[in-house]
């Protein structure tokens, strides 16, 4: 039978990551894990009568982002930054469990390790919360709805500059983004090939959104643009580049655009 310190061990990552998973499905919580989440859940209902849901996002008929609108997006970044360094260090100490040789280890060093682990997975839940509210309040005072924040961070980071959805090492599958995320995501390019038709009947950008939308509908995890860019797009973020990366988080980034739900009388929570 293995001992508990054996089994701990192998605890790093991949028991945070449990930890973090049982909360993101159906999970019963104490009031003081559920609280951030609830606060999370109404700062982004607030978001919704505002500026409607993320569904509801209309591209540009080029799918260009604005001036303006992305210098307001890496306002909101930089306001966020300010939690990455509690979720890197958070999952630097996943890794260092995972890292950590047993027969190198003395018992003292285990224990503290295994203690350290433990805190990180259990305080992380709060943190997400947190974030999430973070995020909506940033969102709500600088006039930006979740749906155009969601299509500028999608084509920035993952379209454009290419990076995970969540970092390989974290051991969550990086190739997913959230099911309603992608969903809203092909919604907006139907929406923005409607109105490009209107607008232009002739432009040539018709068939690229066509083979784009085709391409989505045909795999399911396939993000916007994952080919290249249009270049009406890449011609505006550009400009902003070393600002675009210096705002991206390693440690936030499972958790940039999840929302979340509370449900069973506030005692469930729920993150899409």
């Amino acid at each position: 039978m293995a001992s508990a310190g054996s089994i701990l061990k192998g605890c790093g990552i991949g028991c945070g990551v449990a930890v973090l998973l049982t909360v993101l499905t159906v999970v019963g919580c104490g009031v003081s894990l559920v609280a951030p989440f609830k606060s999370a859940e109404k700062t982004r209902e607030k978001l919704e009568e505002t500026h409607g849901s993320r569904a509801d996002y209309r591209p540009a008929v080029d799918g260009a982002i604005a001036a303006d609108r992305l210098r307001i997006f890496l306002t909101i970044r930089e306001t966020l930054m300010e939690h990455c360094a509690g979720f890197d260090d958070t999952f630097a100490q996943f890794e260092r469990m995972d890292e950590l040789e047993e027969d190198e280890a003395s018992k003292s060093q285990m224990f503290g390790e295994v203690f350290s682990t433990v805190t990180k997975a259990l305080g992380l839940p709060a943190r997400m919360g947190k974030y999430a509210t973070a995020r909506n309040d940033a969102l709500l005072e600088h006039g930006m709805g979740l749906g155009e924040y969601t299509y500028i961070f999608v084509l920035t980071y993952y379209s454009w500059l290419g990076k995970d959805v969540a970092p390989e090492a974290m051991e969550f599958d990086e190739e997913r983004a959230p099911t309603h995320v992608r969903d809203a995501l092909r919604g907006m390019l139907r929406s923005q090939l409607e109105d490009l038709r209107a607008a232009d009947p002739s432009s040539p950008l018709q068939a690229d959104l066509c083979t784009e939308i085709e391409a989505m509908n045909d795999d399911e995890d396939r993000l916007p643009w994952r080919d290249g860019l249009p270049p009406a797009i890449v011609a505006g973020l550009e400009p902003q580049r070393s600002r675009i990366e210096a705002a991206w988080c390693d440690g936030t980034s499972p958790f940039e655009l999840i929302i979340h739900r509370t449900e069973n009388k506030g005692f469930t929570i729920h993150a899409d």
